[in-house]
Order: structure tokens, then sequence, then C-alpha cells
């Protein structure tokens, strides 16, 4: 099961409102969340309803509830979980350095306020948090300032808050505390090829730096595809000499630079050394004794996509079947089917073959 979490990681000077405010009765245009024994009221800018908050939560609770996990910081004490159940909300309370801290997340597909001020806000502002889409709020309440963000996760499905409360807030920057306290574990991580296994990493600042993480033996080379703007980069574990002078590969991993990093964009694999990876600046192509296969660059220059593939497969009385599909250029999502006649669609494959061979063999560099 995915394991996903979020870490309240704060620092000292700052006060979170989730139970400083105790009373309905707080002056000011607002109020932070108030505990579940309190009565419904509304008083000062604050409605309670009285939900039924379950105290006493467990860590397993709050996954079992939420699918997350709370982290909580070193150093925290009397830490203590609440679950509102009904609205899969996930509470956790704990003082640090005495002061005291609150944080909360749920499921959800939208950006919610989940932190539980009610009150007019004097700021808020539309931003992004760690590349999420996130909001932050201020508002003064009596002689109390309070500041708030939430912020919501695509990949986990989760909607987080975080917010605080003290006298003095001026300069005080919510950003960097949250930015800090939400630190998301994700599945294991799955390198998707060597050289991630290598860095324990899948994003990289550059080439170079990808590139430092090969091993004696490994090779690397640049290409370029049309529809990607700028240099495309191969890998792999190891090369063999094709005898016409390449340092030739029968499998090879591809990375791009897309949104300032160094992205795996696809890999390819041949069926042996009689068909080593090639390109022809349009496509990618590779083989086997009984099939071809072509990629490109798909629309947005983030990864590439199979074009044609075809492969035949033989009967006990060597009758062909051959199998896969067309695309009628680099620009097509949708896919053609292959001829119904055999003889068809083994011409097709065997102009696949004439284009892979009139296509450059990829030439590696090899790390010493």
């Amino acid at each position: 099961m995915r394991r996903r979490a979020i870490a309240s990681i704060l620092t000292a000077g700052v006060l979170t409102a989730s139970m400083i405010m105790t009373s309905c009765g707080a002056a000011g245009s607002g109020s932070a969340p108030a505990p579940a024994s309190e009565e419904a009221s509304e008083e000062g800018g604050f409605v309670n309803m009285g939900n039924p908050w379950t105290d006493d939560a467990t860590e397993e609770d709050v996954y079992a509830l939420v699918n997350a996990y709370f982290i909580v910081p070193d150093g925290a004490t009397g830490v203590i979980y609440r679950l509102l159940p009904s609205e899969k909300l996930a509470e956790m309370q704990f003082d640090l350095d005495g002061l005291h801290f609150n944080a909360r997340m749920k499921p959800s597909d939208t950006l919610e306020d989940i932190s539980g001020v009610q009150g007019e806000w004097d700021s808020d502002l539309e931003d992004e948090l760690n590349g999420s889409e996130a909001r932050f709020r201020a508002m003064e309440d009596g002689d109390e300032m309070i500041h708030s963000v939430i912020w919501i996760d695509q990949v986990t499905g989760l909607v987080y808050s975080l917010t605080t409360e003290d006298k003095d807030l001026d300069g005080f920057d919510i950003t960097a505390v949250a930015g800090s306290m939400y630190q998301p574990e994700y599945e294991e991580f799955m390198p998707g090829s060597f050289v991630e296994e290598n860095a324990a990493k899948s994003d990289f600042e550059s080439f170079d730096e990808l590139i430092s993480y090969l091993e004696q033996g490994n090779a690397y080379t640049y290409f370029e595809l049309e529809g990607f703007d700028g240099k495309l980069l191969a890998v792999t574990e190891e090369t063999y000499d094709d005898l016409e002078g390449h340092n030739a590969a029968i499998d090879a991993t591809f990375y791009g630079e897309v949104n300032g990093n160094v992205h795996f964009i696809g890999n390819a694999f041949s069926g042996g050394t009689a068909y080593p990876i090639r390109t022809d600046g349009t496509l990618v192509y590779y083989g086997g004794n009984h099939s071809c296969e072509t990629e490109f660059m798909n629309n947005d220059g983030t990864g590439l996509m199979i074009k044609d593939t075809i492969w035949v497969d033989y009967d006990e009385n060597g009758n062909e079947t051959y199998s896969g599909f067309l695309r009628n250029d680099n620009e097509s999502f949708d896919t053609i089917d292959l001829p119904e006649d055999p003889e068809e669609a083994g011409k097709l494959l065997d102009q696949m073959f004439a284009d892979y061979e009139k296509a450059e063999v990829m030439n590696f560099t090899i790390v010493e």
C-alpha cells in the first residue's frame, strides 16, 4: 500500500492556532479551531457546530482513516491525534519548545479549507507550495495574529493545512514552515534504470550529473529527435563492437531535460546484437529476428511513444501471424490496424526493416 506522510518539522517561534483558543467568545474577526468538547455556538466570528471528533486516536487510526501518517518532529511532546470520521479529517497536536502546534489533512481533490479557522481574512493569496496549489491567509484576532496556509497534493490526493497564532507575527514567513513540514513518503523508490539505481533518485539537475553516476563499462551518447528542442541522452550498462566502428547497444534508457530537470523519457530493447539500437533523427529503431519497432517524441516533448510496431509469429506449420499497429505520422495518437492479409502485413514489416538499416547505429562513449 502506498505510504504517504505529512512531516510537521516546525521551527521554534511558531504557534499554530488549532487549540490555543479555547473559548467561543474570542475577540476580533476570527478564531482558531476549537476543541470538540465545546457546545455549538456563534460568537466573535467563530462558529462551532460541535462536530463529533474522536479523541485519543492513534497513528494507525489516522492511517486507517486517510491512508497517510503524520510524522512527529524531534523533541515534540504531548502528541495527540484526533479524528473527524464523518469528514475523513485527521488532526495532530503537539508541544515543541514551549509552543503548541496543530496539523490537519484529509483526502480531497479540491483545495478546500480544512483549517477550521472562522472569520474574514485580511489577506488571502493564491500561490504554490512545493509545486502544489496553495492559499496563504492572515488576519488579526484581537491582540493575536493568525496565519494559515492550505495546499493540495494531487499525487497523494490529500489536502493539508497549517495554522499559526501569536501576538507578533510581523515578518513571519509561513511559506518556509509549511514547505519544510510537508515531506511525503511515497512508495519505496523504484528505479527506472540502472543509473537511477546507482544514484538512488530519478531526477537529475543536468546530463553531467546523470553521467557522473555511470560506472566503469557503462556508456552514454547524445542524440536529437524531431519534436524535442535540445539534446537527448541515451545510457546503457554495456556495449559491444558491431565490427562497423560503433560501440553499439541492444538496450538503452533515454533521458531529456523537461521543466528544468533531466528525467526518464523512454527506453529501447533489441532482440540481439544483430539489431543495435539506431536513430535517424526522427525515430528510434530497434528490433529482433521477427519484429521491428520505432518510437517518436510525443507532442508535449516529455516522452517517447511507439509509432510503429510489427512482429510475426509462426505456427507449427510455418504459417505467419502478424501483430502490431501503425501510426500515420509523429503527431497522431490514433493507431492503425495491420492488414489482415499476411502478405501485405509482411511487406510493411520488410519496409520497417529497410528503414531500420538506413538509420544510424547509436555510437556510445564508454566510461573508463
